[in-house]
Order: structure tokens, then sequence, then C-alpha cells
């Protein structure tokens, strides 16, 4: 049986896993640097969309399978070394995501009330680095910049009551520092134009339910000329007709409620202004043009200035190594790859070692998009394996030993889900239905007191 060692227990991870496994001719460790499981299920989804989190569900079944082991509370490159895996696996599969946060590169993106997306996130999901994050929720404007879908939950949080989101999963320090939210209006900001935003259906559908905030649109904005009218023919494009449908109605509306969400389209943000603290920030108009057939935006030399007190980065995330023994590209975040198997600079693979989800394509596509992704580098494991291609094992000594000879504490998948109960059980008398427990040795606490 061929063993294989998954970094990272998110939803690529676990489906690349899963599809292994259910050849009956591997044997799967994962490790996870935290004590709870599934990544971007727990901490970079919204708090108030649980219904995708459910998603967990079929990870926990996944996670049970008798030829899966879970390491939990485990860093590669840390706790253990790369290499300690390197010398007793025959593949190794880097799925341990996205998370640093891409930068604006203008002035003033170190003043103070300037954030970026992946913090706030962690703020009200309740990751353990950012439980003592706190937002200037004195701020009255806040102005985010990007349209991907991370853009629009933190602007829909933003601009959510107290009460709607006492509803959800969020963190109990996020929560208390909405009780006094005075910001009354958020500004979202895309660079290109409506025919391109890269928002999903479901997303848009949420801003116009909004329960204390109107959805604002700019008629100016929303023209398009026949080129990208033509595009959106594409069945593919097809969504955006229903989007480009409601910002039009948004824009002819009237608005009557306390809080205000601009989408505002072909505007880049050229710098944050403020001696100590964000006092504004200067964007510039773009136009669409076509260049070798692609649809790309020009300055226009046109400007503007938005006062606000708060700025959030949402403009993409990129990964880190966790080795230096391994081909990395810095520029993209990403394991330099073919279609999942990682490739030295001179284009050669590299026997047994594979990427899945964001550390291999960059931070693009939904949950669901990882399934047909991560099984397609699941079959080229199952190929590489049947040539005989996968790496050679130096070592046959479990990683147990290795791990207990470095004295890490890890837990195993039965401990790690464990703490999703301890959750529920703090909720009891709660608005929410689960109440995250945000500190490592909280988790911990509470797995070894079941053990």
């Amino acid at each position: 049986m061929h063993k294989v060692a998954v970094i990272g227990s998110g939803p690529g991870s676990f489906y690349a896993a899963d599809h292994l496994l259910a050849t009956g001719n591997f044997q799967v460790d994962m490790f996870e640097k935290e004590y709870v499981p599934f990544g971007l299920v727990r901490f970079g989804v919204a708090p108030d969309h649980m219904n995708i989190r459910m998603v967990s569900k079929a990870f926990k079944k996944m996670g049970s399978h008798e030829n899966l082991r879970y390491f939990g509370g485990v860093e590669i490159g840390k706790d253990i070394e790369y290499s300690d895996l390197s010398e007793r696996y025959d593949a190794i599969i880097l799925g341990h995501g996205a998370h640093n946060g891409k930068q604006l590169e203008i002035p003033g993106e170190d003043l103070e009330g300037c954030h970026d997306a992946i913090s706030i996130a962690g703020w009200y999901n309740a990751h353990p680095d950012f439980e003592d994050y706190k937002l200037n929720l004195d701020a009255k404007a806040c102005v985010v910049i990007g349209h991907g879908n991370v853009a629009v939950d933190i602007s829909r949080v933003l601009c959510s009551s107290y009460d709607e989101m006492a509803k959800t999963d969020i963190s109990t320090h996020a929560l208390e520092q909405l009780k006094d939210n005075h910001i009354k209006r958020v500004d979202m900001i895309g660079r290109r134009g409506v025919a391109q935003l890269s928002f999903t259906i479901k997303e848009a559908l949420e801003l116009g339910k909004m329960e204390v905030a109107d959805l604002v649109a700019f008629k100016e904005e929303l023209i398009m000329d026949e080129e990208d009218k033509a595009s959106l023919e594409d069945p593919h494009n097809r969504y955006r007709t229903r989007i480009i449908d409601m910002l039009k109605e948004a824009a002819n509306a009237e608005y009557h409620k306390d809080r205000k969400l601009a989408v505002r389209f072909l505007w880049s943000p050229v710098k944050i202004t403020g001696k100590k603290q964000v006092e504004g920030i200067v964007l510039e108009r773009n136009q669409l043009v076509t260049k070798d057939g692609k649809r790309t935006i020009e300055a226009t030399g046109e400007t503007i200035e938005i006062p606000c007190d708060m700025v959030v980065r949402a403009i993409g995330h990129y990964g880190q190594s966790i080795s230096k023994e391994l081909p990395f590209d810095p520029i993209k975040g990403i394991y330099p790859n073919i279609d999942g198997r990682l490739v030295q600079s001179n284009g050669d693979t590299l026997a047994g070692l594979y990427a899945v989800g964001w550390i291999k394509r960059g931070p693009s596509g939904t949950i669901g998009l990882n399934r047909p992704d991560s099984i397609g580098v699941a079959n080229l494991i199952i190929e590489d394996a049947e040539k005989g291609k996968l790496n050679k094992r130096q070592k046959n000594d479990d990683i147990t030993t290795v791990l207990d000879t470095a004295g890490v504490h890890y837990v195993n998948f039965e401990e790690t889900i464990s703490v999703e109960e301890g959750e529920i059980e703090a909720a009891e008398d709660d608005t929410r239905k689960r109440i995250p427990f945000t500190k490592r040795e909280h988790q911990l606490s509470y797995i070894i007191s079941k053990r």
C-alpha cells in the first residue's frame, strides 16, 4: 500500500485524500497545523454563510476512513521538517492554502485604519491569530478594494446589524465590537467594468436582502459598449446579466435604510490620504479597451477622493512555501506545477510531489471547484503509482516516532472534530448556534478534557 502525506485539511486536501482512499491502494496521513480542521470552510467562509459550512459534514465522513490518520496541531517546517515526510512517504500532497494578503502598493497603505481582508475574515471567523484584532468601528465610512466574494462578504458584514450577526457563527470578540458599529457607508471598489464583475450570483442576491443597508449603484458606471454586451451572451456569463439587472434596479431606487453599500466600477486606488489615520482614498477612473483580442483597462487620468476612516484591501491572497527544499514561485505565491505535479525551474517534474487548492492554482474558485481539481490531481498520483514514478522512501519507521521524539502534542480526527461539539454546547444559552473557541489553548484543553 502506498503511503501519502497530505499537508493541510482544507477542501482540496480532503477531496484528494478521499479519491485516493476509494481505490483501497493508499494509506493517507493528513497534517494540519491548527487544532481545528477544514481550513477555508472554517476560517474563510463568512459567519452568516452557515449553510456553506455544512460541507464539513462530508469531510467528517471522509476523515473517519480506516486508512486515514489525522495529525492536528502539527506545523510542517516548525514542529517537524518537510524532510521528515519526504523520507517516509511515497507521495506528498501540498494543500496548505494561501494565507497572506496582497498589497495595493500605493502611498498611505501603512496608515492606521488600513486593513487586509485576511485579518478581517480571521477576526470574524475566530481564527486564533486574530483573537485580539480590533477594528475602528467608530469609523463612519469604509472603502473596500476588490470585487471578489471575500470583498462582498466583508462589505456585507460591516453593513449588517448586531441582531443579524448575533444569529450567525461569528466570533465573540467580533460580535462584541459590532455592538458599537458606527459605519454608515461602505464603497466596494472594482477596477474593471460591470460586464467583468467577479462575485457570484449568490453573493449578489444577498446584497439586495440586507436588513439595515441599501444597495447603491451608479447608472454611469453600469453603461456597457457593444463588446461588453456581446460577452454576456456567453452561457458562462449569463449570471452576470442577472447581477447587472439587480444593480440597475439599485441605481434607480430610493434609499431609506440607515446604511449604504455602494458597488463601484472602473476605479483604481492610487493613494490613501491622512496623517496617522486614514482620512480618504484617491481613485483614478479607468476605461475599458481591447488589446490583442483581450478586454483590459486603461487609466484616464481623472481622479476623485472619497472621504473615509477605513480602507480594506481584498485583492487576493498568496501562499508561502513550507520548505526551502521545494520549488516556489514568490510572484504568484504558488508551487510551480503542471496540472498539480510540482516542477523544477527546468520544467522537470518532481517525483511524488503534488499540489492542490489555492497553493496550486492561486486564490480562485469556490469550495466546490476544489473537488474536480483535487480529483484530477489524485488521478495523477494513481497513474504515477501504477507506473512506479512515486518518491522512493528512505526510511520505514512511522512518523509518530518523529512526532513523539519532537514532543509534539498532536490530536487525532475524532478529537479535532469534537471541538465543534464543545462550541455547540457553549452556545446553549446564546443566540448563536455555535460559539467558536478562538484560543488554541482553549481548543486543546477541551480535547484533553474529553480523552
